[in-house]
């Protein structure tokens, strides 16, 4: 539901590599819609567990987490670098 806030996120921190996994997690997932859709529509916890033996999002998960902690240096940089995005405006 919100990939694509996440990827704009990653994008404005200047986290290509972040990025480049939710691009293809993204990509991951409109590929697979149909096939998973049931899996969603069951809205059980059967049918989630039954639907991660039908989907390719564990490879792009361990991309993501092999990324590790790296996420937080993009965070800091960009409050040191660009505070003014952090400030609401009136």
């Amino acid at each position: 539901e919100y990939a694509g806030d996440a990827l704009v996120g990653f994008e404005l921190l200047g986290a290509e590599e972040y990025a480049v996994v939710m691009r293809a997690a993204i990509a991951t997932r409109e590929i697979e819609r149909e096939r998973m859709g049931p899996f969603y529509e069951a809205d059980t916890l059967e049918a989630l567990a039954e639907s991660y033996s039908h989907t390719e999002l564990e490879d792009v998960d361990q991309r993501y987490y092999a990324l590790g902690d790296r996420l937080y240096d993009y965070w800091a940089r960009l409050v040191r670098e660009r505070p003014n995005l952090l400030i609401a405006s009136r």
